[in-house]
């Protein structure tokens, strides 16, 4: 929470908003790639493939923005 402090100095509550409507759509986004990808991709092979790239990478985005906050 002091990471949004530092950015949203006299008014928290709109910077809280934008930040929760800025991860909804990233939720959503990813929701309807993953549909596409499963709806249009039934290769078992490619399926693991995909998932074995993209579970690294997400681990590595994830423990960069702890990085930042800390």
């Amino acid at each position: 929470m002091s990471f949004t402090k530092h950015f949203g100095s006299n008014n928290l509550s709109d910077l809280v908003a934008k930040d929760d409507a800025q991860m909804s759509l990233a939720n959503a986004l990813g929701t309807l790639t993953g549909v596409a990808l499963l709806t249009g991709f039934h290769s078992p092979i490619f399926l693991t493939m995909l998932v074995s790239i993209a579970c690294p990478i997400q681990l590595w985005m994830t423990l960069k923005l702890l990085d930042v906050m800390v």
